[in-house]
């Protein structure tokens, strides 16, 4: 991360040493469907109830921190087993408050869950929150690591995250069969690509007591070219669980005011239920100890201190 300097005999050219300058999407001048569009949009995400047909793939005791269990479930669509990796906390005792996890799009290139095993999640579990982690449609052991092509064309796109939601809400369907987690106090945490479809995630599985998205905002590299009715815009303001974003403040990808406030504005949830932190750093914040603290904060409001519900039980 740096720069390079050069020294120059004769005087440089006017024309190379100007401003560059570049086009960024401002979102804010951007209308979201209107509600009977976004009811349309949200039935292409349903499915009808089956068994989950859970198993217990394997067990992993080797961390000081947490216990980690691969389970399997049915998935919603084509026949397919979604399998997720649990991280069960060693630091308190079940019920375990839970928090479901989507993360960036490096889970598109890794081949396992062993190759994530720095992700900056994981300090949940260490703190005493259960995290659970589902290897979605075309990440990690479900065609991560280069084995599945990459989803091209609006309808392939659309498809891929209708499978991807999908998987997330059988995920939520899980945990509810699970006498160990707090399965109505659940919360959601999603990094970059996790983050920027967050709303989108949230407005069709509306099971979660809060959010954080971190790393969160409208990318115009990619959004502007894909379907509607796969654009997190159009469900931003559907959104009305509490939420805390968490941003570097110098983030080249999603600028602050033409990317991240126009997430976070489109929000629904009430003006004291949701909260903006800018940290000091680009698409991911220096320092990674203040957006554990935030987070961790954020929870135990909505979720209630560890050991205790918010609810008081």
């Amino acid at each position: 991360m740096g720069f390079r300097l050069a020294s120059f005999d004769e005087p440089v050219p006017t024309e190379l040493t100007g401003e560059i300058g570049g086009f960024r999407h401002d979102f804010r001048g951007d209308e979201p469907v209107s509600d009977e569009t976004f009811e349309f949009y949200r039935s292409m995400y349903a499915y009808d109830p089956q068994p989950l047909d859970s198993a217990t793939e394997s067990v992993d005791e080797s961390n000081p921190g947490f216990r980690r269990e691969t389970v399997s479930f049915t998935a919603s669509y084509g026949g397919e087993r979604v399998l997720a990796h649990l991280f069960l906390p060693r630091a308190s005792a079940p019920p375990y408050q839970a928090v479901v996890y989507v993360p960036g799009s490096s889970a598109s290139f890794a081949a396992s869950i062993q190759d994530m095993r720095n992700d900056p999640a994981l300090f949940l579990p260490r703190s005493g929150r259960a995290i659970i982690w589902p290897a979605y449609k075309g990440t990690l052991e479900r065609g991560g690591g280069g084995e599945a092509p990459p989803a091209s064309g609006p309808r392939a796109i659309r498809d891929r995250i209708v499978q991807k939601v999908n998987d997330l809400q059988r995920t939520v369907d899980y945990l509810e069969t699970r006498d160990d987690i707090q399965s109505d106090n659940l919360g959601y945490l999603g990094l970059s690509a996790g983050a920027e479809y967050g709303p989108l995630y949230t407005s069709i599985e509306t099971r979660f007591r809060t959010l954080v998205f971190w790393a969160g905002g409208f990318d115009d590299t990619h959004m502007l070219s894909e379907p509607p009715e796969a654009n997190p815009w159009n469900y931003a303001p559907r959104v009305m669980t509490p939420a805390l974003m968490i941003n570097g403040r110098s983030d080249y990808g999603l600028p602050v005011e033409t990317a991240q406030k126009p997430m976070f504005d489109l929000l629904a949830a009430a003006p004291e239920d949701k909260r903006h932190v800018l940290l000091d750093g680009g698409h991911i914040p220096y320092d990674w100890n203040e957006v554990y603290r935030e987070t961790l904060s954020w929870l135990d409001q909505y979720l209630g201190p560890l050991g205790r519900r918010r609810d008081g039980n």
